[in-house]
């Protein structure tokens, strides 16, 4: 028998926006439930916080782009966080280790060959 009284699951494909502090600075952040989703669960793998996860994001985006990690827009992070969420669970659907995080934050930055164009 169905609950109708149960509370729904959050619909994956509403946005919801989470603020971050970076040294002082206030960033917003607007990501679709299923990627924070996977943020949190990529952050849990990893035994991390999804701040710290963003933080080296955010780092790696500026060390390929060569600017400042002040620099990196909003928009600019919430590509990168698709892309890691992304590659980071096709990598663990491939194989399961202790460095995915790592690979997934290396691939954006360009440190890694990409395994297709191979």
């Amino acid at each position: 028998m169905l609950d109708f009284a149960a509370p729904l699951p959050p619909d994956p494909a509403v946005s919801e926006t989470r603020h971050f502090d970076f040294d002082g600075k206030d960033l917003r952040l607007s990501l679709e439930t299923t990627y924070w989703r996977g943020l949190e669960d990529i952050a849990h793998r990893e035994s991390d916080s999804v701040d710290n996860v963003v933080k080296q994001l955010r780092a790696r985006v500026a060390k390929k782009a060569g600017i400042f990690a002040h620099e990196v827009t909003s928009n600019e992070l919430v590509s990168a966080i698709h892309i890691l969420v992304v590659t980071y669970f096709r990598q663990s659907a491939a194989r399961r280790g202790p460095t995915l995080l790592e690979e997934a934050l290396m691939d954006i930055a360009g440190d890694i060959p990409d395994q297709a164009n191979q």
